[in-house]
């Protein structure tokens, strides 16, 4: 039988693999179960959605925001290359609160595996990582399909 780690006082083992570890500045451990990138990667077939400024598909620009992000560009990836591109609108965008939980609904009613902005805030991250649902960051106004692309060689170089 596999020992279990310890570390910071938790008991990992049984988690193993299927968790990770985010430690805090104060001695704190978080478990994340999220889908890690690697995960995303293995997948022959997937999806990732792009936080963007309008309807412009590839050519759009990165939003520089998550959840007020003006339209999100759906970019479907199967073997490597992009199958399909789709612009969906976000049903957010002009709530002053709470915008972020009803982003992320959206990406699981969408099925989307990967999200691509800037930053995420705690709310959304949170719940995101709770969906499985694998983050990166791409610089704002970046061209789609550049964030897209610099996306698939992280995941390639993880």
């Amino acid at each position: 039988m596999k020992s279990a780690r310890v570390i910071h006082g938790l008991e990992i083992g049984a988690l193993e693999g299927r968790c990770r570890l985010d430690p805090f500045f104060d001695g704190r451990v978080r478990v994340s179960y999220g889908l890690h990138r690697r995960d995303v990667l293995r997948m022959k077939k997937f999806r990732i959605a792009v936080a963007t400024n309008g309807k412009g598909g590839l050519e759009d620009a990165v939003s520089q925001v998550f959840g007020r992000a003006t339209t999100f560009t759906l970019v479907d990836i199967e073997n490597g290359e992009i199958q399909k591109v789709k612009v969906i609108d976000n049903p957010a965008v002009t709530y002053e609160h709470g915008a972020g939980p009803i982003v992320v609904k959206k990406m699981v009613d969408s099925k989307v595996n990967m999200v691509i902005a800037p930053e995420f805030g705690p709310g959304a991250s949170t719940l995101l990582e709770h969906h499985r649902i694998a983050m990166t960051s791409a610089k704002s106004c970046t061209r789609v399909n550049n964030a897209v692309e610099e996306a698939l060689k992280k995941l390639k170089s993880k």
